[in-house]
């Protein structure tokens, strides 16, 4: 019996010396993944018409800062695309701040062939007093771009389309 007390203390040992190792490792890990210094910056909400164009999808997300979303007068984005295309609005986020989409058929004819290529006017007009504003544009090459502006003032960029195989 004097003998088996013998065999069950290494291993009592053994455990105890397992869970401080675990106790240990569980500790550090927690310390290190231990939140940092807090720093200040501006929280963005965004709202986005998207166009449809010869069945291609164009997304342009208008962020803003969200203490500006009530200093928002309507958002503006205007698409410029070739006169024989098909192109239209398929949806218009109004849920954070009056927003328009609007399509001018005023460029020239699209071959067919070549990259599409779709001039993009965005304005956000405020009420108050002038605001940053950022754009990112989802076209239908699956590119995300940004763009950064104020608002009342006009951000131009060219949205890219593509010629899908037949």
């Amino acid at each position: 019996m004097l003998q088996n007390t013998a065999l069950i203390a290494p291993h009592a040992r053994r455990a105890a010396l397992t869970g401080v190792i675990v106790l240990a490792a569980l500790l550090l890990g927690l310390f290190a993944m231990r939140p940092g210094k807090a720093s200040a910056g501006l929280a963005w909400c965004a709202s986005d018409p998207i166009i449809s164009v010869n069945g291609q999808l164009i997304s342009v997300a208008i962020n803003v800062p969200i203490d500006e979303v009530r200093n928002v007068g309507e958002a503006n984005v205007t698409f410029h695309v070739p006169w024989n295309v098909d192109a239209r609005v398929v949806f218009v986020d109004q849920s954070l701040f009056p927003e328009r989409a609007r399509i001018v058929k005023d460029q020239p004819a699209w071959n067919g062939r070549s990259t599409l290529r779709i001039p993009v006017e965005v304005e956000v007009e405020s009420k108050d007093h002038r605001f940053p504003v950022r754009v990112k544009v989802l076209d239908a090459t699956g590119q995300a771009a940004w763009y950064d502006g104020k608002s009342d003032t006009e951000i131009s960029f060219t949205a890219m389309g593509f010629v899908r195989p037949f």
